[in-house]
C-alpha cells in the first residue's frame, strides 16, 4: 500500500501545447496499454486490471480545490494504492481481456510520461525508468472509452514530502492552457459519469483495435 496526492483532468480537445512539451523532452515515455475498469459506479473507489495486475484505488478525505496558477484550476484528491498480481492462467483474467465479462470497461491508453523530482532543491525531469524516492509523475494521454476520444492530463505525487512544483516548469508545460474546475475528476468519478453512455459488449469488442495502441 502507498498513498498517493493527484489532481487529473478530462477533456475532449486536443491540447498541442502539452503534445509538444511532452514530445520535445528527451526524457518522456511513450507507453501504450489497455486497462480495465471494475464499473461499481463509485467516485471513490477504482479498481482495474493492468497488464497482470489488480489495482485498488481508493481516494480518502475531502478533495481540495486548488490551482496550479491563475489559468490552470482542479481538484486535489489524496488515494491509497494496493496492486496485487494475477496468475496468467486465471480464466476469469482470460474472460476479461477477451471482453467476455461486460462489468469491465476497456480503457485503450497512449501516454506520454515524465516524471519530476527535487535536486538539490530544483525540480529536474526524470525519466519514468528511474526509481524515485518522492516526486511528482506528469501524464498526458489519448484515451478510447466507449467508442469515444478523450484527452487526460494528470500530476500525481508520490513519496513524502510531496515535490513542490516550480512556476516556471508549470509555465513552459501548460503554456496558455486553461483548464477548469469542472473538468477536474479521478477515474473512477469519470467513468461513473460516464456510465449512462456505454454499449454493449458486442459493440464494445467490436470497436476494440490494437492496431490503435501502436
Amino acid at each position: 500500500m502507498h498513498r498517493t496526492r493527484e489532481i487529473r483532468w478530462f477533456f475532449q480537445n486536443e491540447k498541442e501545447q502539452l503534445t509538444n512539451w511532452f514530445q520535445q523532452l528527451n526524457c518522456t515515455s511513450m507507453r501504450s496499454r489497455t486497462d480495465f475498469y471494475l464499473d461499481i459506479n463509485n467516485e471513490d473507489i477504482g479498481i482495474k486490471l493492468r497488464e497482470g495486475k489488480i489495482e485498488v484505488k481508493h481516494r480518502i478525505g475531502t478533495r481540495a480545490n486548488g490551482g496550479l496558477n491563475h489559468n490552470i484550476w482542479g481538484c486535489f484528491d489524496e488515494f491509497l494504492k494496493w496492486s496485487f498480481n494475477v496468475q496468467e492462467q486465471d480464466r476469469v483474467l482470460s474472460k476479461i481481456i477477451d471482453f467476455e465479462h461486460c462489468e469491465w470497461i476497456p480503457v485503450q491508453k497512449k501516454q506520454k510520461v515524465v516524471q519530476l523530482t527535487a535536486v538539490n532543491g530544483e525540480n529536474k525531469l526524470k525519466p519514468i525508468s528511474e526509481h524515485l524516492t518522492s516526486g511528482c509523475q506528469l501524464e498526458y494521454s489519448t484515451i478510447t472509452i466507449f467508442n469515444q476520444k478523450w484527452y487526460t492530463l494528470a500530476l500525481e505525487w508520490f513519496g513524502e514530502p510531496y515535490v513542490e512544483l516550480e512556476n516556471s516548469i508549470i509555465s513552459e508545460m501548460m503554456g496558455s492552457i486553461k483548464l477548469h474546475m469542472k473538468e477536474s475528476f479521478g477515474y473512477a468519478n469519470f467513468l461513473s459519469k460516464l456510465s449512462h453512455t456505454k454499449p454493449n459488449r458486442f459493440s464494445e469488442k467490436s470497436s476494440y483495435n490494437p492496431a490503435n495502441l501502436e
